[in-house]
C-alpha cells in the first residue's frame, strides 16, 4: 500500500491514494501502520474519491480501528493533496456520516496555508445554552456547549494546568446531559482574542484536538462574549496556534498549515 503522511496543528495523518488498498484494511493492518512504534504513526487512516470536480466522499479510520467520526482535520490533508497533485484550491468533502467541510487554499501567502469553514449544527436544549452549570464530583463546572460536528463542552479557568482534564473529561463524557459523546475543552485566556486549551476527547482521552476542537473553543469564547466576532482568534493547544474567525453564532473559519511530512510504501 502506498500512502504519504500529513501533519496538522498536532495530528497526523495517514492518506491512502488506493481505495481499494483502503478498503481491504483490516482493523489489525490500521493498528499496525498507525503504531507509533512499529508502523508510520498517526491519528487515523483516510482515503477520499471524487463525487464531482469540485465535491469529494471522504472515508477513515482512527488509530484504534474504529471508523473515523471527525474528519475536519483530514479533509484539510485531503485539499492539501489535491491541491499538490491537481492545482484544486477549493473542494467541499462530505462523510458518510453527513458532515460537510468546504476547505480552500490560500497560496497568495504561503502554498500550505488552508481555510476551513464550518456550520455549527442546529441541537435542542441544553446545546444553545451558554454558561451551563454542571456538578463533576466536588466541583461546578460552568461550560458553554458547542457542536461542530462532535459535541464539545468548553470551560473557561484562570487555572486550567491546575485542573484534571482527565477526571473531569471521564465524567463530562457520561453526564446525560449530553448524550455520552461528549468531549471537554479547558479554555484559558492568554490574551486578547487568545486562549491556551487542554483538550480531552471521549472514550480515547487523547490530549491533540482535531481542527473542529479548536474552532469550537472560539465560538464558545465569542459566545461568552469574551471573544469578539469577525475578529481573529488565536486557539493554542500544546505548543500549535490555530487562527479562527467566528462569523457568527453558528459558523467558524479556520486557518492553519498543513505539512506533507513523507511518503512511503507498506
Amino acid at each position: 500500500m502506498n500512502f504519504t503522511k500529513y501533519h496538522i496543528a498536532g495530528k497526523d495523518y495517514i492518506y491512502c491514494p488506493d481505495n481499494s488498498d483502503f478498503r481491504n484494511l483490516s482493523e489489525n493492518c490500521i493498528l499496525n501502520i498507525c503504531d507509533r512504534f512499529r508502523g508510520a504513526g498517526a491519528d487515523g487512516i483516510f482515503t477520499f474519491c471524487k463525487v464531482s470536480a469540485k465535491t469529494s466522499l471522504i472515508k477513515g479510520f482512527s488509530d484504534n480501528g474504529d471508523i473515523m467520526r471527525n474528519f475536519s482535520s483530514a479533509s484539510i490533508c485531503a485539499i492539501f493533496e489535491q491541491f499538490l497533485t491537481t492545482g484544486i484550491t477549493e473542494h467541499t468533502f462530505s462523510s458518510e456520516n453527513g458532515q460537510k467541510f468546504t476547505v480552500k487554499s490560500d497560496i497568495s501567502e504561503e502554498n500550505n496555508l488552508f481555510f476551513c469553514t464550518i456550520e455549527a449544527q442546529a441541537a435542542d436544549g441544553i446545546f444553545r445554552e451558554t454558561n451551563r452549570k454542571t456538578e463533576i464530583g466536588n466541583r461546578i463546572l460552568t461550560i458553554t456547549p458547542v457542536r461542530l460536528h462532535s459535541i464539545y463542552t468548553v470551560h473557561f479557568t484562570d487555572c486550567k494546568d491546575k485542573l484534571n482534564k482527565d477526571y473531569l473529561g471521564q465524567h463530562i463524557s457520561k453526564n446525560s446531559l449530553f448524550g455520552k459523546e461528549a468531549n471537554l475543552i479547558l479554555a484559558e485566556t492568554v490574551g486578547e482574542n487568545s486562549f491556551d486549551i487542554s483538550f480531552y476527547e471521549n472514550n480515547t482521552g487523547c490530549p491533540r484536538p482535531a481542527i473542529s476542537a479548536f474552532g469550537a473553543a472560539a465560538l464558545a469564547a465569542c459566545r461568552n462574549g469574551i471573544g469578539k466576532y469577525n475578529e481573529e482568534i488565536s486557539v493554542i493547544c500544546n505548543g500549535n496556534t490555530v487562527k479562527i474567525i467566528c462569523n457568527s453564532t453558528d459558523s467558524v473559519t479556520i486557518k492553519c498549515t498543513c505539512e506533507r511530512v513523507f511518503e512511503g510504501k507498506l
